[in-house]
């Protein structure tokens, strides 16, 4: 388990790092447009938006967003092909997406700076901790679906962005690193993200097909 003394730091401005993610939610550019074509096209690009949660902190009433994707330089130009006969998967060159990247990062935002309006009620989670403490003992596994089977994947390498861990803030950015090596493209996965006692907070799905 990963914890916040463990991860890395990596800089120290992160109060405007996550608007740039919460636009791409909103205009769902990961999906892409339907091309006029015989085929329904979607054409993905390097960073997919997963979506978002709102959940309230208890007792404090203290609001968290949280605003996921996943990352890799080759989702970029990939593209779902559903014709009548079959579901496909295409890289820019024509070829076949058959498995996912051998890496992808997955970037998790919890922030209480109000960034999303939802009309939706929040997920209630009871803690003892404080926000600041709460949001820094955050972490994540990934569970991999495959027909029948399931399993669980722990990320290879997690970094804290923006703000330092010493610096009390209303904001973190994760950035956790997983292995996919082989992992076939019509495996349903799914991020979970965890407080301090292991329980389950959310979770995030990512399914190219």
């Amino acid at each position: 388990m990963f914890r916040h003394n463990q991860i890395r730091i990596l800089g120290i401005d992160a109060k405007w790092m996550a608007l740039p993610y919460l636009l791409l939610i909103l205009t769902l550019p990961g999906a892409g447009q339907a091309r006029s074509s015989t085929d329904l096209v979607y054409r993905y690009h390097s960073i997919v938006p997963l979506g978002t949660e709102k959940i309230r902190l208890q007792p404090s009433q203290h609001l968290v967003d949280l605003i996921a994707s996943a990352e890799s330089g080759n989702f970029e130009g990939v593209e779902r092909k559903d014709a009548p006969q079959k579901t496909r998967l295409v890289n820019a060159n024509g070829s076949p997406f058959s498995f996912y990247p051998a890496e992808v990062t997955f970037r998790l935002t919890a922030t209480t700076l109000n960034r999303l309006k939802d009309e939706d009620p929040p997920l209630e989670v009871n803690t003892a901790q404080d926000t600041n403490t709460f949001l820094l003992d955050l972490h994540m596994r990934l569970k991999v679906f495959r027909g029948l089977d399931a399993y669980e994947l722990e990320p290879s390498d997690v970094d804290l962005i923006g703000m330092p861990a010493a610096i009390p803030y209303e904001e973190r950015i994760y950035r956790a690193t997983f292995d996919l090596d082989h992992i076939p493209a019509d495996s349903r996965l799914v991020l979970e993200v965890f407080d301090s006692s292991d329980e389950r907070i959310s979770r995030f799905h990512l399914e190219l097909f």
